[in-house]
């Protein structure tokens, strides 16, 4: 798996008129429940690109998907900080107990790189914290496109106790994608756990291929 280098871009929350910053499609965040078959992570449908767990944990795979150690980390800080708080997650343990944070209260940038221009992605991202601090609890993390344009960012409740998968989709205008991390309401520390990237195939690329398989079906009766 060839790895598409992260390259951090430590920011203020937003940086207006990036030019590495097309608009993300982010679906509602699902909670994370199959922690025998790790069915919420998405295996079908499109291509890997890479996919990496971004803390401190080790290689693991989960529903087929194979996440490799990001021994650079994505750049937020050195150090990784425990999420589980003794959480049994089962599949997800190695991939979820720690995670990468930006350590100092304000938002971070980290960008992808390598992509192909007009080709479409899919980004999941884990995040968890089971950690019971009261300042946890308050949290609202949301991820955006750095673009400036708040309708494009998806905000969601980070209460104590909730692990969560979000996609987000985009058409890449670039061969670099930002992504923004941050906690919204109060000072905190935007963090992730890891992250799968795949290119989601043309409509007609599916057409094609679903043919071919009817083909195959026709020949067999």
């Amino acid at each position: 798996m060839k790895r598409l280098s992260f390259v951090l871009m430590v920011a203020a929350v937003m940086v207006a008129g990036n030019a590495f910053a097309a608009p993300i499609t982010w679906d509602a965040p699902v909670l994370i429940t199959d922690t025998t078959g790790g069915s919420e992570v998405i295996n079908s449908g499109s291509d890997l690109v890479e996919a990496y767990n971004t803390g401190s944990g080790p290689a693991t795979t989960i529903n087929g998907v194979p996440f490799a150690v990001d021994a650079a980390g994505i750049g937020f800080d050195a150090d990784s900080l425990a999420s589980l708080d003794g959480a049994d997650m089962g599949i997800y343990n190695d991939l979820l107990d720690c995670h990468d944070y930006k350590g100092d209260g304000s938002g971070a940038v980290f960008s992808l790189a390598g992509l192909d221009a007009g080709t479409e992605y899919l980004l999941q991202i884990f995040i968890a914290d089971k950690r019971t601090a009261a300042s946890i609890n308050e949290r609202i993390l949301f991820f955006g496109d750095n673009d400036g344009d708040t309708s494009n960012n998806y905000t969601s409740p980070y209460t104590v106790g909730e692990v969560y998968s979000i996609v987000g989709t985009f058409t890449a205008d670039a061969a670099t994608q930002d992504v923004l991390v941050d906690i919204q309401n109060i000072e905190g520390w935007g963090h992730l756990n890891g992250y799968q990237l795949r290119t989601v195939p043309e409509p007609a690329t599916m057409l094609l291929l679903g043919l071919g398989g009817l083909s195959l079906i026709r020949r067999k009766r």
